[in-house]
């Protein structure tokens, strides 16, 4: 989104949105518009000092987010799986199970696949991955709208 570019992460427990698990992330390292180097911080920074010993659900008790998800879900097309999955292995973390969905036709993209996956656009799964992709979408742009009216009003 041009100048004071953010990215999201929600998370989802059981079907439900865990907000208090919500994180914004400044992208620091990239010029404005390169998805690719934004998507591949994002997930360094996530992963990054992680072990297997972490490996496992959130603490749904202590509403924590040490641990690690069931599945990260990209917004994007292929390109941007590729980023995510290179900034994961840049974070030395375990491979983990990831996924993205490209908004134009809803297309699913797996890592190692070429061609997205078949859906029908009312299965119950691929309505569950929109709904996250939207959410993420929706909690992002409130956040670069946040940080941009903050930087406006700053002195230069």
């Amino acid at each position: 989104m041009g100048s004071q570019t953010v990215a999201s992460r929600v998370v989802f427990i059981d079907g439900q949105a865990a907000k208090h698990l919500y994180r914004s992330y400044n992208i620091r390292s990239t010029s404005c518009g390169d998805d690719y180097a934004a998507m591949h911080e994002v997930i360094s920074r996530r992963f990054r000092g992680m072990d297997a010993a972490q490996q496992g659900a959130p603490s749904r008790d202590k509403g924590t987010d040490d641990g690690w998800p069931d599945v990260v879900v990209i917004d994007g097309g292929k390109g941007q799986l590729a980023a995510a999955m290179d900034g994961l292995n840049s974070a030395q973390a375990p491979a983990i199970c990831m996924c993205a969905i490209a908004k134009k036709r809803e297309e699913i993209y797996i890592p190692d696949e070429p061609l997205p996956l078949t859906t029908d656009a009312n299965q119950p799964a691929l309505l569950l991955l929109r709904g996250l992709r939207d959410e993420a979408h929706r909690f992002a742009v409130s956040k670069h709208r946040s940080a941009r009216s903050k930087a406006f009003f700053q002195k230069p």
